[in-house]
């Protein structure tokens, strides 16, 4: 392949990039993801994996060298930023070609979480977490504008403990924001440069796979064990619980697409659209009304798509 100017240009633009986001993503990864993925991503489809794995690697090793200086994070952190490049660029290039859209940013952010909560950073992130909320709680008890301190003091340890618990699913959501930015970046990279690359679906086509119904059914099940066994906060919970609040973003976007379903068939406006949708993320957090929804389409297919078709190429504004 003959390498012009643009290309040289576009290549050093690109890795500068990915040494900075290689530093960004330990504190702001949804930040960081995004920009690496564009970057690697470009390399990958111009020029092949190879050369995008090198440059991911090669600032996987920046950071080890001055991350501990810089950012005051481990040697070992430097692992999850190599996970995270080679996931989010290459990895992400690669399954767009295969796999739909809505699935590569479902698994390449469990990945990058696993990565994450291994790695010392995780831990530490949390413990600094637990740290800020505790003083910052005492401080608001000893500060006299709370009628009953005693009863803060209470509910601080409560809080505290379910921030522990749930840990591993909130940052599962951090990463999945991250790669849910990052995934149509690379999309648009890949397709820029004439590769025949999946991309989301019109929301009112999206149509996720069956198998998500096992991990919810094994989150109610183990938080009834948990719940029954161990007085509600035991291992069987914190697994059963975590599980089904990593399911539920998929579950609400299973539901919200027979709702655009039903908002294109009888012709709503974009405005009365925004609107209802809004309507139903305050429904949701009051009550799982739109991810229970979610289960009962993957059940009932209530749009009677045609499932196995791929849907992920088409526009989604369309």
């Amino acid at each position: 392949m003959k390498l012009t100017p643009a290309d040289i240009r576009n290549v050093v633009l690109l890795s500068v990039a990915t040494f900075a986001a290689g530093f960004i993503m330990p504190a702001i990864p949804y930040v960081g993801l995004p920009m690496a993925a564009f970057a690697l991503g470009w390399i990958a489809y111009r020029f092949g994996s190879v050369p995008s794995i090198a440059v991911a690697l090669v600032a996987a090793a920046l950071v080890a060298v001055f991350g501990p200086t810089v950012m005051g994070i481990g040697l070992l952190d430097a692992l999850f930023v190599a996970v995270a490049l080679l996931v989010a660029g290459p990895g992400t290039a690669w399954a767009l070609r295969r796999h739909s859209a809505l699935s590569v940013v479902a698994f390449t952010s469990l990945i990058i979480t696993g990565a994450y909560l291994v790695a010392p950073i995780g831990a530490q992130t949390l413990k600094d977490s637990l740290v800020f909320t505790r003083a910052f709680l005492d401080t608001l008890a000893t500060s006299g504008q709370v009628a009953d301190p005693a009863a803060l003091k209470a509910s601080a340890a409560a809080l505290l403990a379910e921030t522990t618990i749930v840990w591993p699913s909130r940052v599962a959501y951090l990463m999945g924001i991250g790669m849910l930015l990052a995934v149509p970046l690379v999309s648009r990279a890949g397709r820029a440069l004439g590769q025949q690359v999946n991309r989301y679906p019109a929301l009112a086509e999206a149509d996720l796979s069956f198998n998500l119904v096992w991990p919810t059914i094994a989150g109610l099940a183990l938080v009834a064990a948990g719940s029954y066994w161990g007085a509600g906060r035991g291992m069987l919970y914190a697994v059963g619980l975590n599980l089904l609040m990593v399911v539920r973003p998929a579950l609400v976007l299973q539901g919200l697409s027979v709702f655009a379903a039903l908002y294109r068939k009888i012709e709503v406006g974009r405005v009365m659209r925004t609107l209802g949708f809004a309507l139903l993320g305050l429904t949701e957090i009051l009550l799982p009304s739109v991810s229970v929804l979610g289960v009962v389409d993957l059940f009932m297919n209530l749009r009677k798509i045609s499932r196995g078709l791929v849907t992920a190429t088409m526009d989604s504004d369309r």
